[in-house]
């Protein structure tokens, strides 16, 4: 078992400065929302697998959609009812069921939540928590709110993991697949959810954290040439699809 979503490699992902990281994934997010053509969504979803590939190999990307498939499935099912006007794609007798616009919406919608879901996978993949909140201090942002957002970044793909190991240790167990059995895997990971706040509070009173206190820190992130060329590059990434949609 995996203790939090750090994977350890010595890819060229894993070697770029936090900061740059952060900035691409907040600008290649907004991107992806930002740009409506399919086919430049599709290169970005390529891009973003690409750089899973890199990062974290075959194995722990074909995880990663694994956990987003459910999600997938019911924008794939549900979206295209939604566009009812069109050239029709699927018919059942006279009614449209899916429209060719109504198949694109979803393709669209899928892409985007596919790139953003990695980026954000990537950047929590690829770096300590104790990285991300230097990182995030060294844009300005305060103690408390920067050790707030990367726990709450890491707490959802940690409780998603933690639903495959309850759900796949009572399947050995009970090998019940039924909605009853569902329900108890979502109550085991809730109890474990809340059984781990005292845990956490006790590992941040034990370090020292107080909100009257004031806190300093083992590490700084200095700033340095290469650490601002790392930026630049994270920020041209995402501007390069948005004049990719433009010529498109």
């Amino acid at each position: 078992m995996r203790v939090g979503t750090y994977i350890y490699s010595k890819s060229i992902i894993h070697k770029m400065d936090a900061r740059a990281k952060i900035i691409f994934c907040i600008l290649f997010s907004a991107a992806a929302v930002v740009i409506n053509d399919v086919w430049t969504l599709f290169y970005m979803f390529l891009f973003s697998l690409m750089l899973s590939f890199i990062a974290v190999g075959i194995k722990e990307t074909v995880r990663n959609y694994k956990r987003l498939l459910p999600l997938l499935l019911c924008i794939v099912l549900f979206m295209p009812l939604q566009e009812r006007g069109g050239e029709a794609l699927l018919m059942v007798y006279s009614f449209k069921l899916v429209t060719v616009e109504g198949f694109l919406k979803a393709l669209s919608v899928a892409l985007k939540f596919i790139s953003i879901s990695i980026a954000f996978s990537l950047l929590l993949e690829t770096e300590r928590q104790e990285i991300l909140i230097s990182a995030l201090r060294a844009f300005g942002l305060p103690y408390g709110a920067a050790l707030t957002l990367s726990m709450s970044l890491s707490f959802i793909p940690m409780l998603i993991a933690r639903f495959d190991e309850i759900r796949a240790s009572m399947s050995l167990r009970m090998n019940d697949e039924s909605r009853e059995g569902l329900l108890a895997v979502l109550v085991a990971v809730v109890v474990s959810a809340v059984k781990q706040i005292p845990e956490t509070a006790a590992s941040l009173e034990e370090r020292g954290y107080s909100n009257n206190g004031v806190r300093t820190s083992y590490r700084h992130l200095e700033w340095s040439f290469s650490v601002f060329t790392q930026m630049l590059i994270a920020a041209i990434i995402p501007a390069i699809f948005f004049i990719l949609e433009v010529f498109l």
